[in-house]
């Protein structure tokens, strides 16, 4: 007779921690959509945020999985060694944002402004930048793997001790950048002037796997 009153109580603090769990990832979405600033060790999942205004909140360690962030302004926002997975970023300000040590898994990012911004450490895969200004961007010590920049703006950028592979830099002004020394990746119609890539390092280049076709130096 004790042991199933101690059995009842064991499976109701089960379904009380289950129930917790649940909700405190409800109160994430919550948080984030009444605009609070702290978000750090976030659960966000399944949201579609709007218009928000999210600039210099600070996301460090969170786990972000199917979020799409629209017209919002996440200037200078931090997410430090936060896990993202399945979502996108669309026409918003990106500016000056730092997403040092954070893994970036299948995220597009569409139209937005992302100049200054860091990625120092990140593990990329599978993500897209479908947007303007990477200008003068920190890509050092990024793990980058299937990446596309095409028609971006990497003028001023930093690759350095990056590992840059199977990656498409089609169209892209890449002038100036620092630090790039890809492998099987392509620069059609970019223009590489003052970079590592141009004028006779790129036979070197080429043997790595690397197409270029109509570069301007």
């Amino acid at each position: 007779m004790k042991m199933s009153i101690y059995i009842k109580i064991l499976i109701v603090q089960i379904l009380f921690f289950a129930a917790s769990m649940k909700l405190m990832g409800q109160d994430w979405n919550e948080k984030i959509l009444k605009g609070d600033k702290n978000m750090q060790g976030a659960s966000l999942g399944g949201l579609v945020i709007h218009d928000q205004d999210l600039s210099n909140t600070d996301f460090s360690d969170a786990k972000i999985n199917g979020v799409k962030f629209i017209n919002c302004n996440l200037k200078a926002a931090i997410f430090k060694n936060t896990l993202f997975s399945r979502g996108s970023f669309e026409y918003s300000d990106l500016s000056n944002t730092d997403f040092s040590k954070s893994i970036i898994n299948r995220i597009d990012f569409i139209g937005c402004d992302m100049s200054n911004s860091i990625f120092m450490g990140v593990r990329f895969n599978s993500t897209s930048f479908k947007l303007k200004d990477l200008l003068n961007t920190d890509f050092s010590k990024a793990m980058i793997s299937y990446v596309d920049y095409m028609d971006c703006n990497l003028s001023g950028s930093n690759f350095t001790d990056a590992t840059l592979v199977d990656s498409n830099f089609d169209n892209v002004d890449i002038r100036n950048a620092v630090g790039i020394k890809p492998k099987n990746c392509k620069f059609i119609k970019s223009d590489i002037t003052g970079t590592y890539l141009s004028k006779n390092k790129v036979d070197l280049i080429k043997k790595k796997g690397n197409s270029f076709t109509d570069n301007i130096e």
